[in-house]
């Protein structure tokens, strides 16, 4: 398990799915190093708001395969391991969170370069 940080979290206040997302979003370029470093295909990041660290800023990040996003897949529905199958390191990648009043999942650009 990795760490994340996000500077632009509040863990007092109760997010939409939007929102979270565009937090995801704005770390996209640490969140995109961490797919590369694994070196497959693909894989689908974790993202645990609930656990977040207010000491650090930190929220626990998880790497997911092939195995762990079909086990996903039986809770959260087929359309998960559908764009899974279709996502590729460098080009896109499926980040999955959890927040205090919100979880789901997006597909998110690659982009390791300045947003």
């Amino acid at each position: 398990m990795y760490s994340c940080f996000f500077d632009n979290y509040d863990s007092s206040k109760k997010y939409s799915h939007s929102q979270i997302q565009e937090i995801i979003e704005s770390r996209r370029n640490v969140l995109c190093f961490y797919a590369k470093k694994i070196g497959k295909k693909r894989c689908a990041l974790g993202l645990n708001f609930d656990e977040y660290d207010q000491s650090d800023g930190a929220v626990p990040l998880h790497i997911l395969l092939d195995d762990d996003v079909r086990a996903l897949s039986l809770t959260q529905g087929k359309k998960i391991l559908k764009t899974f199958k279709k996502s590729q390191v460098g080009k896109d990648v499926i980040v999955i969170y959890a927040a205090q009043n919100c979880k789901g999942w997006f597909k998110m650009r690659f982009e390791l370069g300045p947003n």
